[in-house]
C-alpha cells in the first residue's frame, strides 16, 4: 500500500507564544473538510509548559465551516509538565466522523504553555465519510509521548 497516495497532510493549528487562558480555547484550529477521507490523525505539539500548566487538546465537529460545532465525546488529550520536558506530541485519531467539517482547539490553564502547532494527516481517500449515523469513533487510545 502506498500511503502518500491515500493521505493528505494538513496544518490544522498554527503555533502561540506561551500563555493561559482557563476558559476559553487559545485558539481554534483550521477547519478540515473530511469530504472524501475516511478518517484523520491529529498530531498536536507543546512546548514549554510552565510547572502546574496544562494543555488541553479536542476535537470538535460540525456541518459548516463557519459554525463552531460540537465536540467529539473522548477525542481529547490533556498536556501537562513533566519534570524538564519541553516538548510533547500528542495524536488524537477520528474515524468516520459524522459531520463532514472537524477541527482541533486547545485550552490552557494554570500556567503558560507553548503551543507548538497541530497537522492533521487524513487517511482512506477512496471512501467517502458517512452522511448519517449515531457516533463518530474515536480510533484506539490517545497517544502521547515526550522527548
Amino acid at each position: 500500500m502506498n500511503l502518500t497516495k491515500r493521505t493528505k497532510v494538513s496544518r490544522a493549528l498554527f503555533g502561540a507564544v506561551a500563555g493561559q487562558t482557563t476558559t476559553t480555547a487559545l485558539d481554534s484550529g483550521d477547519v478540515i473538510d473530511m469530504q472524501g477521507f475516511e478518517g484523520a490523525v491529529f498530531d498536536c505539539v507543546t512546548g514549554l509548559i510552565v510547572t502546574t500548566g496544562t494543555a488541553t487538546w479536542s476535537l470538535w465537529e460540525s456541518t459548516s465551516t463557519g459554525s463552531t460545532g460540537t465536540a467529539i465525546t473522548g477525542a481529547s488529550v490533556i498536556a501537562t509538565t513533566s519534570g524538564s520536558t519541553d516538548l510533547q506530541v500528542s495524536s488524537i485519531e477520528i474515524a468516520k466522523p459524522l459531520q463532514r467539517y472537524v477541527h482541533v482547539d486547545v485550552v490552557t490553564a494554570t500556567a503558560n504553555v507553548t503551543i507548538g502547532g497541530a497537522l492533521c494527516r487524513q487517511y482512506g481517500a477512496a471512501k467517502q465519510p458517512p452522511s448519517a449515523g449515531t457516533a463518530a469513533t474515536l480510533v484506539g487510545p490517545v497517544v502521547s509521548f515526550s522527548t
